[in-house]
This record gives structure tokens, sequence and C-alpha cells, in this order.
């Protein structure tokens, strides 16, 4: 990646590009990614990389699908995790527990869904629907720190770093042109093992969405 390091006096205040990035969000008429959670497991005996690959739908005001997919090993099927609203019910379906569960809100299916997904059930939703959705947001990470701009692939961004979760550094790159969030990282020490996750993102903002992608697909 080609790296331009900036003196801080000649980009935004970090925290400014962050309210900006916040309003995006909830004020778009429709939104949809593609992306994956990769997560290094660090420990003494080596390492393992766990990947999660999730996709989003959301026209506004309420019709949303979100669904990742988790495996234990590259030999095995891929298990499915659905959460979706049409505005009038809320649906999930999970592998692990077959059959359609109906939940009282998107809150309570979003939460259900947010540890097992490492996190991409939550971030991208909360911002979209900030007052529907409970939770700590993205942009509500506190001392906020522009590091320099980046390109990620073709696409300028800027790398910004604050703590989340106590004292957990975590470092964004969001579109310098759109205000999308193209990428999170963060660290962790766990007692006897590291890890550090990565999840990437490919969004588009008010866009048409293709009917398919909020259907509640299901298997029979």
């Amino acid at each position: 990646m080609d790296q331009t390091s900036v003196a801080p006096n000649q980009l935004e205040p970090a925290k400014q590009i962050v309210d900006r990035m916040a309003a995006m969000y909830a004020a778009c008429q429709s939104y949809m990614d593609e992306g994956e959670v990769n997560t290094i497991f660090i420990q003494n005996k080596g390492r393992r990389i766990v990947t999660k690959p999730f996709c989003t739908a959301f026209v506004r005001p309420s019709n949303f699908r979100f669904e990742f997919r988790d495996r234990h090993s590259e030999e095995e099927e891929w298990q499915r995790y659905m959460v979706w609203t049409d505005g009038i019910s809320v649906k999930t379906w999970w592998t692990v527990r077959p059959g359609v569960e109906i939940k009282p809100s998107l809150s309570r299916a979003i939460a259900g869904a947010t540890g097992v997904s490492s996190g991409s059930a939550h971030n991208i939703p909360k911002l979209l629907m900030p007052d529907e959705i409970t939770g700590s947001a993205l942009s509500s990470v506190v001392e906020w720190k522009l590091l320099r701009e980046e390109d990620v692939g073709s696409i300028t961004a800027y790398v910004i770093e604050g703590r989340r979760h106590g004292d957990r550094l975590t470092t964004f790159w969001v579109d310098k042109r759109t205000l999308l969030i193209l990428k999170i990282f963060s660290q962790r020490e766990h007692a006897d093992f590291e890890t550090e996750t990565t999840t990437t993102y490919r969004p588009q903002i008010n866009a048409p969405i293709p009917p398919e992608r909020l259907t509640f697909d299901v298997p029979e």
C-alpha cells in the first residue's frame, strides 16, 4: 500500500471525519457490502487463522439482511447465520440451531449474532440504524487520532486510530471520498494467546439493491 504522511494541521481533525462518517451512514437511503473478518490466533505452538465472510443489505427505513458464514476447517461445510427484517417481522436462522426464529426486535437479533460473527453483525448496522440498534457504535470510540492517508487498492483512505472497549486500540481505514469504512484492525491479549483481527469491507452506498440481496433465503 502507498502511504502518505501528512502533518496533522494539513488534515481534518479525526473526530470531525468520524462525525461526518457516522452522519453519512445514518442518512443514506441504501447500503450494501461484502467482506470478511480474518482473525489470527497467536499461541506458543503457532498461529491459526479463522475467516468469516459476511454481507449486508439495507434499504431505509427498515428492509435489512445480514449474513455471515463460519467453519472450523477448510474441509467442513460453511455454517450460515442470517438476520432479516422487512420492518414488520424480525427473523433469524442459524445452521447450528436450524429453524426460523422470530425475534422481538432487530436489536435483539443483532445482539445474538454479534459475538459469533466477531462483531461484523453489529458494527455497520449500528451506524446505519443508530436509534434502533443498541450497543456501542464505532463512532463512539475515544481519543481519536488521524495517523496518515493510505491507499487501499485504488482508494485513498484516512487511517484513524482510537481507543475502544477500555484501552484497546482500534484502527480504521475510511474512504476519503465516500466516508465509508473499508477496514478495521485491532489486537487483543488473552491469558495464553493473542489475537489480531482485520475486518475488510467492500461497501456501496445509495445504489440500487438487487431484490435477492434482501431475501430471507433459508434452506427448506
